[in-house]
Order: C-alpha cells, then sequence, then structure tokens
C-alpha cells in the first residue's frame, strides 16, 4: 500500500529518438528526481504510450494517461504496466501508430 498520496510526477522526454542522429549519445542529457521510498514506482514509456490516438485524434498522455496512472497507484508495477498498455489500446482502438513498451519498478 501507498504511504504517500502525491499525485504521479510527468517527466518530458530527455533527447531524441536513439539510433536516428549520428552524435545521438551526446544529445541526451539526465534529469535527477528523489522518489519516495518505500512504494515508489517508476514507470517508464515509449512514446506509442503517449501518443496513442484516439479516432477524434486526442493523445492518451493529455489526459485518459494521468487518471490510469492514479487509478493503479495502489497495484504492483506488473500490474500497473499491465493496465496501462490495455488502456493506452484500448484508447487507439487496438490500433496503435508506433511501437509500445513499458518498465515498471518498484523500490523499496
Amino acid at each position: 500500500m501507498l504511504q504517500d498520496d502525491s499525485p504521479p510526477i510527468v517527466l518530458p522526454p530527455t533527447g531524441p529518438i536513439i539510433g536516428v542522429f549520428e552524435e545521438w549519445p551526446t544529445r541526451f542529457h539526465q534529469r535527477l528526481i528523489n522518489l519516495k521510498a518505500p512504494g515508489s514506482t517508476l514507470l517508464v514509456t515509449t512514446d506509442g504510450v503517449t501518443e496513442a490516438r484516439s479516432r477524434d485524434g486526442d493523445f492518451f498522455f493529455e489526459h485518459p494517461m494521468l487518471d490510469v496512472l492514479e487509478e493503479n497507484r495502489t497495484r504492483g508495477p506488473q500490474e500497473q504496466a499491465q493496465g496501462l498498455l490495455r488502456k493506452a489500446l484500448d484508447f487507439c482502438d487496438m490500433r496503435p501508430h508506433d511501437d509500445i513498451a513499458i518498465v515498471a519498478a518498484r523500490f523499496s
């Protein structure tokens, strides 16, 4: 059970897509955040999740994604990742336009 009820923190991208630019290793920068362990979960996604689009052209990231993160916050990391994947695919009618990957880690 989470001991902290603070809202999810969304970090913006740290650089361009990997492997497209020859100098891509120098185009990234680091971000440092403090996770409130125990019980903090880190979810990292590809843009296939955040940029999933509805039939109306809305992006998943703009609102539904944060709701899904909030709804699933008390679940284990694997369940959080699976719930996020399910909702993203539902949002785009099971027709993603990009790769989708989600990595979840629980800190204790």
